[in-house]
């Protein structure tokens, strides 16, 4: 029961992540989101790869950790390499 609930979180955590990460790309940008902000949660995660890779071994925790600093470092790229143009959503006939 436990290991279901560890992948129930796992999948709801890192959709939270493809809202910010859908409009990072339709914006072409990350404002609003700190450098500073950006940076401690790519390091405080980092961080907590090695730990559970070092002492827990939960497989639904570190795919949620690997999972959520790629989608982190597609945020990042938007925030330190924006597009001069955001994406046009709406087809012209």
């Amino acid at each position: 029961m436990g290991e279901v609930i560890g992948w129930v979180a796992t999948i709801l955590l890192v959709l939270r992540t493809f809202p910010q990460v859908h409009k990072c790309y339709i914006n072409g940008n990350a404002n609003g989101l700190s450098k500073a902000f950006l940076w401690l949660w790519f390091a405080g995660q980092v961080l907590m790869i090695v730990y559970l890779l070092l002492e827990m071994l939960s497989i639904p925790l570190i795919t949620y950790s690997f999972i959520n600093v790629f989608s982190l470092l597609l945020i990042m790229r938007y925030k330190f390499f924006p597009r001069k143009k955001p994406i046009d959503t709406v087809e012209k006939l």
